[in-house]
């Protein structure tokens, strides 16, 4: 045999042996995950939208009733009597907590405005006088209270 047949030999024995043997892998791959379109379909946005309108009509009734009855509540005088007689009783009610919630700042007579107890009935306020009389009313309302008088105790002379 010479060098030349023995080379297309091999290559005839090297393209038949290169059949694919079928076997079963040990290495395991991932799952692959499906990807899916992020567009939700028009029934879908219908029903989103839908039930976010009615939980915001939920909430918006729940806040009508709170201030509803916080209104009630404010107008009955019974009441707020009975709820303070309750909170004087009660040892667990915080007191400090209760009194930090009061607002002196913003009551009822200063959200609705200074009023002017001297403004004349004829209708007319030159612009310059209520120009002044509200840069008055501002500087007062920026200056902080300060109590007119010392609330300390009294000293106590230690010489006996």
């Amino acid at each position: 045999m010479d060098f030349g047949t023995l080379l297309s030999k091999a290559q005839k024995n090297g393209q038949g042996s290169k059949k694919e043997i079928k076997y079963y892998s040990t290495k395991f791959e991932p799952p692959k995950k499906e990807q899916r379109s992020k567009t939700l379909s028009v029934n879908i946005q219908k029903f989103l939208a839908r039930k976010e309108q009615e939980e915001k009509q939920k909430t918006n009734d729940a806040n009508k009733r709170r201030d509803q009855l916080l209104e009630l509540r404010s107008k009955d005088k019974k009441a707020t009597r009975r709820v303070n007689v309750m909170l004087k009783r009660t040892k667990s009610a915080n007191q400090s907590v209760i009194q930090d919630a009061v607002d002196s700042d913003n009551t009822a007579i200063t959200l609705a405005g200074a009023c002017q107890p001297d403004e004349d009935d004829y209708g007319y306020v030159s612009q310059s006088a209520s120009e002044f009389y509200n840069k008055m009313m501002e500087k007062y309302s920026k200056m902080p209270d300060e109590p007119k008088f010392s609330l300390g105790k009294k000293k106590v002379s230690t010489n006996l």
